[in-house]
């Protein structure tokens, strides 16, 4: 029981951190984009 506990809550960690990572690839994405666009501008 303790064995299957730990698993689902490393698998819901697991989970967390790749929505997190998607979130953080989104943002640098987006961040160079406006970056790009300001040097263009120029």
């Amino acid at each position: 029981m303790k064995k299957l506990l730990s698993r689902k809550f490393r698998e819901r960690e697991d989970n967390i951190k790749r929505k997190f990572a998607g979130k953080k690839a989104e943002a640098t994405r987006n961040y160079n984009q406006k970056l790009k666009q300001l040097l263009n501008i120029k």
